[in-house]
């Protein structure tokens, strides 16, 4: 998050303007809507490393953000604005406030555009959330492979398992119901190992000064190779 961005709460208004601005000129059909833009930002602020601006700006917006038009309707800065946000309610543990469209016909709400908005974010990490452990990723993100619609039946029933879910529970409300913690848990995931660095690994073991020499000489290392070391 860069600093001295504190600003007033996304609002109602905020959103409204997002999606405002969405729907006009070359954004169009191309840029996300704010749902599928605040899960998208959720997972851009989780991954393994930083995202950088100008790698997940322009796949939000759909197009170059530096076009005249486009950097003319102002939409930069207020997704600028909504990636901000997300990072510092998940870093101060305070949890995100889903932004949520109605659900197809109207009904309900649609977690699912949510959750592929935040599986486009895991896809652009660098290194990937698989690279180091792909079981412990998998479980991460399995929850939202689930509320977007494209979990398998296995992969269903191995998610109802990983969060505890009673036998015969409904999984898609209990995972709509924990989408914040689920946000959060992710990201502390993440946030704990660019904290704690891999511990430095030695090519080859380190020569002690009263071994032998590895040049052959048979004098010890301090009184050889080593002794201006």
């Amino acid at each position: 998050m860069r600093a001295g961005t504190a600003q007033a709460p996304f609002g109602d208004a905020e959103v409204d303007r997002l999606e405002a601005l969405a729907g006009t000129g070359k954004l169009a059909g191309r840029a996300m809507l704010p749902d599928e833009l605040q899960g998208f930002l959720c997972a851009v602020v989780s991954a393994p490393q930083p995202i950088p601006e100008a790698v997940w700006m322009p796949i939000a917006l759909g197009v170059d953000p530096a076009d005249e038009e486009v950097a003319a309707s102002g939409i930069v800065p207020l997704v600028r604005r909504l990636a901000d946000e997300c990072e510092r309610d998940l870093l101060e543990e305070r949890g995100i406030e889903p932004i949520l469209a109605p659900g197809p016909g109207g009904q309900g709400l649609d977690y699912a555009r949510w959750a592929r908005g935040y599986l486009e974010g895991v896809s652009l990490a660098e290194p990937a959330w698989d690279a180091a452990d792909p079981e412990a990723a998998h479980d991460l993100v399995l929850p939202f492979l689930a509320l977007a619609g494209d979990a398998t039946p296995a992969e269903r029933h191995a998610c109802a398992g990983l969060i505890g879910l009673p036998e015969g529970a409904d999984l898609d409300a209990a995972l709509e119901e924990d989408l914040a913690a689920l946000v959060q848990e992710n990201f502390e995931h993440w946030l704990r190992r660019r904290l704690v660095p891999d511990p430095i690994r030695r090519a080859s073991p380190r020569v002690g000064r009263n071994d032998p020499c590895t040049c052959g000489s048979g004098r010890k290392y301090k009184q050889c190779c080593g002794k201006d070391a």
